[in-house]
């Protein structure tokens, strides 16, 4: 995938890898960010801005908090991060259009009987996309933070 950070594609550090680190500016306390190109995403205020469930992890001062979260949180981070950083272009060339259509056919071959696909209230372009491939809402998940 292509970023539109200067620097990164073609990198160590391009929008195909994106490790998390703890890091401090000057006079600031530590906290989560991942690396892209020669810089570091601040994602404590991305993720506010953004209102992602689980920003308050990223303002820590250290990977744990994020790491107990789980595999479901560590996927969904990693695909809104990658958004985040991948050039428009590289989004839009029909892939996910792909990859519903793959799981739809695997689903059937493995009998299963729907396919349910989870997403943020928030992400109304991902709700957009999910129509247009033919998927319904269903249901509407309540939650309450327990901490």
């Amino acid at each position: 995938m292509t970023s539109w950070v200067e620097g990164a594609s073609g990198s160590g550090y391009d929008a195909d890898n994106l490790p998390y680190g703890v890091f401090a500016t000057e006079g600031e306390e530590p906290r989560v960010g991942a690396r892209i190109g020669d810089f570091v995403l601040d994602l404590a205020p991305v993720a506010a801005a953004q209102m992602l469930d689980v920003r308050a992890v990223f303002g820590e001062p250290t990977l744990t908090e994020f790491l107990r979260q789980g595999r479901r949180v560590w996927d969904s981070v990693r695909t809104w991060l990658t958004r985040l950083v991948t050039d428009e272009a590289e989004r839009s060339g029909g892939h996910g259009a792909r990859l519903i259509a793959w799981l739809t056919e695997e689903g059937r071959a493995f009998g299963c009987a729907r396919l349910v696909l989870d997403t943020p209230l928030t992400n109304v372009l991902g709700h957009r996309f999910y129509y247009r491939c033919g998927l319904l809402a269903t249901a509407l998940r309540f939650g309450l933070a327990l901490e």
